[in-house]
């Protein structure tokens, strides 16, 4: 089999119609059983010893993004085949997760794990969580295990597998207050939704005697019980012996153990030339878009790798067996085993963002890791918006373990604030929004819903404000949860500047601009980012008087604007962590007059200026602000 490079479609079928080539004939039946033809389409095949084949199918969708289908081509039986000698042998997936052939690349991946990865090594005996779902046998040996509901003493270690799913618009079955009791005695399996009976199956198939699943082992009635385990997670999942994750299930009535889609089935295709030896073909990734990955939430691998929990049960556990809408994957710290592909993938950070792959390389800079990770984690959805810190908490419990002088201040640390205080929403609007009801202080990444951005981490920031103080108030005991409330006082460069918000041609989105006083026009202003929509409002000044200014919003406005705001000289920034040369850029942190706390500030948005870099904050003042 030839090895080819962005080969047009359309000269294969030249090829199997004019010189009658039975590989090219091969190729386009194979292809066209997986795929839909197009014009303008192309093909590569990527070759290695004693391998399946990969066929990469290219197309230009409308949206002007490459799609991309992968299909595996080899032999079906353990013989060579003389005319492709260098083929490798392909075993196909099952058309079930909980088939034989699955089960046993569950058992096989295990032990390969637990007995050859150093990196995987866990404590010899890990306490156990406070709330466990022990599983055991049915008096007459029922094929459905019984379960309940213990509570585990500190003392107590063992074996036990966490169960990562997606609540979805169902609630789950939970245990309550009120509910306790009769879990503890015994949990009917009718009365478990399918996906935590499937949980049940596997980890029983496995001999784990114990499950971990959050609605069922933490009171969801107990405010007090979910701050004090939420934080607990990171060694709850880094201790367990597996993680399940239900990836192609949306809510728990929807089981993952069930017969897969037949697009993604296996099919034989017979040789040319050869009618009794066939080949087996199976798509590896169908239909994925370039550049998109597992945790930046690619639809392929199902609803589970877009929510914002789940993120942090990926990130802290050792090892965890995704069970998607196509196949199964192993992932652990040492790599990423496919049911469908022998070879080992290498752990790669930018699709998985491991933690324990992370921290032996943020000894340096910790908080430049944990920009990274909070980028990460930014864009993933979240059932509840109150979440939005919680659902990060255990890791960062893991990342203060670093930087034990340092104060978590919602989402940022105080040893590196200035930097932090530089992050950017996505500037794309409409991937933001405004929480409907407080989550963090203006000055906090966690304030708006959507992605967002930080600094470089091998960039150095210089000449930024002194930070005086800094607070958040935690009302409940989980110190890396929610806050009521925070403050950032600050001694720096502030200037008055003229906001532009102006409709661009489309007439479908705004920009905005800064104008100091002496700029004459737009073409001298520079891009301001906003955090959320903004809205013009009217305050009460701390000596009486009525001004105007901005407020954040949750409507977004096509309405254009002017109006007098302020400015934050946040510092400016260097390529590189060496002796500073040619600055990039300087950033302001661009304020409105707080409605809530009179005299105060409010972060509206992020400025990168990058004109006249040393004069630009030249008539800017010194003072001390305070911003919540």
């Amino acid at each position: 089999m030839p090895k080819l490079d962005r080969v047009p479609i359309s000269q294969i079928q030249n090829s199997a119609l004019s010189n009658n080539c039975p590989i090219c004939s091969l190729l386009l039946q194979v292809l066209g059983h997986f795929v839909l033809l197009e014009a303008n389409s192309f093909l590569s095949i990527r070759l290695s010893e004693d391998e399946p084949a990969y066929l990469v199918y290219m197309v230009m969708a409308p949206s002007e993004f490459w799609e991309y289908s992968y299909i595996q081509l080899g032999r079906a039986l353990a013989s060579t085949i003389p005319a492709l000698p260098h083929l490798g042998r392909l075993q196909g997936r099952s058309t079930r997760p909980d088939a034989p052939q699955a089960l046993d690349f569950i058992h096989r991946s295990l032990t390969t794990c637990t007995q050859s990865h150093p990196k995987c090594i866990q404590p010899p005996h890990p306490s156990l969580p406070k709330r466990l779902l022990q599983i055991t046998n049915h008096p007459n040996n029922n094929t459905q295990p019984m379960t309940r509901l213990i509570e585990t003493i500190p003392s107590h270690s063992g074996k036990y597998a966490t169960l990562s799913h997606c609540w979805g618009g169902h609630q789950p079955l939970k245990t309550t207050t009120s509910t306790l009791p009769q879990h503890k005695q015994n949990i009917p399996w009718s009365s478990l939704p399918p996906t935590f009976q499937n949980a049940l199956t596997i980890a029983d198939s496995l001999a784990i005697p114990y499950l971990w699943i959050d609605s069922l082992c933490i009171l969801q009635d107990s405010k007090t019980d979910w701050e004090i385990e939420s934080p607990k997670m990171c060694s709850y999942y880094s201790n367990a012996y597996l993680t399940l994750a239900a990836a192609s299930s949306p809510n728990p009535a929807t089981p993952f153990l069930s017969e897969r889609d037949p697009d993604w089935h296996p099919a034989l295709f017979p040789l040319p030339q050869n009618a009794n030896t066939n080949t087996g073909a199976t798509t590896l990734h169908h239909h994925l878009r370039a550049q998109r990955h597992m945790h930046s939430g690619d639809p392929s691998y199902g609803p589970l790798s877009t929510r914002g929990w789940v993120w942090q049960e990926s990130v802290l556990s050792t090892r965890a067996l995704h069970f998607t809408e196509r196949e199964l994957l192993f992932v652990c710290r040492t790599g990423i085993q496919a049911e469908s592909d022998p070879r080992k993938r290498t752990l790669d950070y930018q699709s998985w963002m491991k933690l324990s792959e992370i921290l032996p390389r943020a000894a340096e800079d910790p908080c430049g890791t944990w920009c990274e990770l909070v980028t990460s984690y930014s864009d993933l959805r979240l059932t509840f918006e109150s979440d939005r810190l919680p659902a990060l908490s255990g890791v960062a419990s893991q990342v203060s373990s670093l930087i034990p002088e340092s104060h978590y201040l919602a989402g940022l640390w105080s040893t590196d604030l200035s930097r932090h205080l530089c992050w950017s929403a996505d500037a794309a609007l409409s991937k933001l929004s405004l929480p409907a009801a407080y989550i963090a202080p203006s000055w906090s990444w966690a304030s708006v819903c959507g992605p967002v951005y930080f600094l470089d981490k091998d960039s150095s920031l210089a000449h930024g404000p002194k930070i005086q103080g800094a607070r958040c108030t935690v009302p409940g005991q989980n110190p890396f949860g929610e806050v009521s409330d925070g403050f950032v006082t600050v001694v720096g460069l502030v200037m008055p500047v003229t906001l532009h918000r102006f409709v661009i041609p489309s007439g479908e989105e705004t920009r905005h601009h800064l104008l100091r006083p002496q700029d004459t026009g737009l073409e001298f202003g520079e891009l301001m980012i906003p955090d959320v929509p903004l809205e013009e409002t009217t305050i009460t000044t701390p000596s009486g008087t009525l001004e105007k200014t901005l407020t954040r919003t949750r409507i977004p406005s096509l309405t254009p604007l002017s109006l007098q705001v302020h400015c934050l000289y946040l510092g400016t920034v260097y390529p590189g962590k060496e002796q500073p040369s040619d600055p990039f850029a300087s950033y302001g942190m661009v304020l409105g007059l707080s409605h809530t706390a009179s005299g105060a500030y409010t972060r509206l948005g992020l400025a990168m200026i990058q004109n006249n870099l040393d004069g630009w904050f030249g008539e800017a003042m010194e003072r001390i602000i305070t911003i919540i």
